[in-house]
């Protein structure tokens, strides 16, 4: 691992690879990271918009107030980090999870995507602003799965309330909950209305 270390200066552009990154961050928008780990490294808002990160690393790291926006984040873990502030609109999270007291205390997540995310003991003192643009899947997932997955979610995100409401699905889902209200209510229908209704939400 090559060991970068107070990166206090701008960087655009830049791509890292099996890299340990620790100390004082600048911004570093539009950067690349594969198999990165961030240890004990501080941000002061920096922006990492743009930027995507893959088999990423992130431990005892300050991204407080940092922009995010339209990052993507990949297969990527997070231990005792505080995101607090955090900007992640548009952003892609997959097959992520963030662990052991990392602080997610009004993130916006406007418009972000998760996919397979998961949340074990972390700190969400206040809730998440724009939680209901948030888009949740699970990659391969039954709808009562990918159901499931989403109360977790909003339950970690919302203190424990659970709350389902406004959280967008796939077309997939969508199409299946119609039919679903269609099958409940019997409808009978001539073929134009009933594909019509089929796509109700």
């Amino acid at each position: 691992m090559i060991k970068s270390n107070n990166l206090n200066v701008s960087q655009d552009g830049r791509e890292f690879r099996d890299s340990i990154i620790s100390g004082n961050i600048a911004d570093m928008t539009n950067c690349r990271f594969y198999n990165c780990d961030f240890i004990d490294a501080s941000t002061d808002s920096a922006n990492f918009s743009n930027s995507v990160f893959h088999d990423c690393t992130f431990k005892n790291t300050n991204l407080q107030n940092t922009n995010m926006t339209k990052t993507g984040i990949y297969n990527c873990h997070f231990y005792k980090t505080n995101l607090e502030n955090a900007c992640l609109q548009e952003t892609s999270i997959r097959h992520s999870t963030f662990n052991d007291n990392t602080t997610l205390s009004n993130i916006d997540l406007a418009a972000a995507r998760f996919d397979s995310v998961y949340f074990r003991n972390v700190i969400v003192d206040v809730v998440p602003r724009n939680l209901d643009s948030l888009y949740i899947t699970m990659g391969g997932a039954t709808h009562s799965e990918v159901e499931n997955h989403r109360r977790a979610i909003m339950a970690a995100l919302n203190r424990g309330e659970g709350t389902t409401t406004n959280i967008k699905t796939s077309i997939a889902d969508r199409i299946a909950e119609a039919k679903l209200k269609a099958d409940e209510r019997n409808v009978a229908a001539p073929a134009a209305s009933k594909k019509q209704k089929e796509f109700e939400i």
